[in-house]
């Protein structure tokens, strides 16, 4: 939900919290529009989308742009028992020079001096979900937060750590 006015008057503080935990039927969106946009910057993005199946190319392209990283969530656990750790994409911070991106506290990649640089329809789920409730933005559901979000990597983990283990 956007309401440009709230946005506005709070500066973008969920933005500036860090970047939005992208889903993975969200992948080739956002490789469709960076290539809608290739033909304003020749050259510097080179791939085919192939596979209906998530692939390293697709990975390593949306890292390859800087606006994307790879970031890890640690399940909670019961006892003393080890924490399974799964790894999940999202937008990446300003400023973070790697693709493995653990640190979620930074500007959105996408923010600009005037608001998202994307339309609202372009972007991740999770910022069209967040209800703009200052001083904080909340999300209409909780199936849009971190740990649904790496759940849903779940199955392609080794994908995504061998992507960013290489890069």
């Amino acid at each position: 939900m956007e309401i440009p006015e709230i946005c506005a008057e709070c500066g973008g503080l969920c933005c500036k919290a860090g970047g939005a935990q992208i889903f993975p039927e969200e992948v080739k969106s956002f490789i469709s529009l960076l290539l809608e946009n290739q033909s304003q910057r020749p050259g510097k993005f080179n791939i085919k989308i192939k596979s209906e199946k998530l692939n390293s190319e697709q990975i390593y392209f949306l890292l390859n742009t800087g606006m994307f990283a790879v970031d890890i969530y640690e399940t909670p656990t019961q006892c003393n028992a080890l924490p399974q750790s799964l790894y999940y994409l999202r937008t990446a911070r300003k400023g973070a020079e790697r693709s493995f991106d653990p640190l979620r506290r930074g500007e959105c990649a996408f923010l600009t001096g005037s608001g998202c640089s994307l339309n609202h329809s372009e972007r991740p789920v999770v910022c069209r979900e967040l209800i703009p409730t200052p001083p904080i933005c909340r999300l209409s559901s909780s199936k849009f937060n971190r740990k649904n979000c790496a759940e849903a990597w779940k199955e392609h983990n080794a994908l995504l750590e061998a992507v960013f283990r290489k890069k």
